[in-house]
């Protein structure tokens, strides 16, 4: 695997990369901070020390296991009827109410973050899986969607991840036909 293969080069430009990209709500860490000087992990030793508190590092210690779950999830929705844009959506709200999006938590706090995961599943509670939706259904997510911009809250873990099974699925169906 490529990753087990990462250098602390590999490491230190990763930090760079994220230091640059400056993404919010990055803030600091008692040990392996990217913005700290004499940075030397390699991409996995960083990423094992920020999975706890972020769920994409947490990606790279477990072999991408949410998202694959996540691909899993997607695929078979579509598989059942539901457009590719429908299952998008429903891997992001069944995500978003499974767990507390680390970019809310950093940007906002753990009770805000864990508000929104409790809207989220109050909203996915209250609808069918797709391709079962109804305008009530839709309307019943833009209403969740809504409140969240109105708010100012980006899930934007729970967004990358889904993305990312999106991803998983499209190289899969490639590698498969």
């Amino acid at each position: 695997m490529v990753l087990a293969n990462t250098t602390i080069d590999d490491g230190v430009a990763l930090a760079r990369a994220i230091v640059r990209a400056s993404p919010a709500g990055l803030g600091n860490a008692a040990e392996g901070d990217v913005t700290a000087s004499g940075f030397a992990l390699t991409l996995l030793q960083a990423m094992a020390l920020a999975a706890g508190r972020d769920q994409i590092a947490r990606q790279y210690s477990t072999g991408f296991a949410e998202v694959l779950e996540a691909a899993a999830y997607f695929a078979a929705r579509v598989r059942a009827g539901a457009t590719r844009e429908d299952a998008l959506t429903a891997v992001f709200l069944r995500g978003l109410a499974t767990e507390a999006d680390t970019h809310i938590v950093r940007k906002h706090g753990a009770v805000v973050a864990e508000q929104v995961k409790f809207d989220a599943a109050r909203c996915s509670g209250e609808i069918p899986d797709p391709p079962h939706w109804k305008l009530s259904h839709i309307c019943r997510i833009l209403t969740l969607d809504s409140d969240l911009r109105l708010a100012g809250i980006n899930p934007g873990t729970w967004a990358d991840l889904s993305v990312a099974a999106v991803f998983a699925t499209e190289l899969d169906e490639m590698q498969n036909t």
